[in-house]
């Protein structure tokens, strides 16, 4: 299975994900911390880095109210802000998940953002996370997803 990519920025390293047959990249920076003087501007390009960039673990939660986690309740159960991740205003972070065995093959990955409008939603609620590969297919061709990207960050055109 693919493991390690090169991407602009530098490599990539990956884990199996629920389903070992797909390779999970998580926590990957897509632009510069929004912070500072990057506040409420248009996103700025992320830094390249040395050596290998381990994406195991998902980025950081933008900043909003926590839900908490109620499992008799529907809305905490599907919306609620994960514990266990941090949150921050560095949180312009994706994942992706890919079937490919090696950078050669010219397959569709899934690509997650989490979108939220400055209130709710962060990277670890993919629909991707557990699912069988089949499941993840069928599930992305029968509701013939797509990226929509939303201006939940303020930003002018580039």
């Amino acid at each position: 299975m693919l493991r390690t990519v090169t991407v602009k920025n530098g490599m990539i390293q990956g884990l199996p994900a629920a389903d070992p047959r797909i390779t999970s990249f998580k926590g990957i920076p897509f632009a510069a911390p929004p912070v500072g003087e990057n506040r409420w501007r248009a996103p700025q390009p992320a830094s390249d880095w040395e050596g290998v960039f381990r994406a195991f673990e998902f980025g950081p939660i933008s900043l909003q109210a926590p839900t908490g986690v109620d499992q008799n309740d529907i809305y905490t159960r599907e919306w609620a802000v994960d514990p266990d991740i941090p949150m921050s205003e560095d949180c312009l972070y994706l994942n992706v998940w890919t079937p490919a065995r090696s950078p050669d093959e010219r397959l569709p990955v899934f690509v997650w953002y989490f979108g939220g409008g400055l209130q709710v939603g962060n990277t670890a609620d993919s629909p991707c996370l557990y699912g069988t590969l089949e499941e993840v297919c069928r599930s992305v061709i029968r509701q013939k997803w797509s990226l929509m990207v939303s201006g939940s960050r303020a930003g002018g055109s580039s």
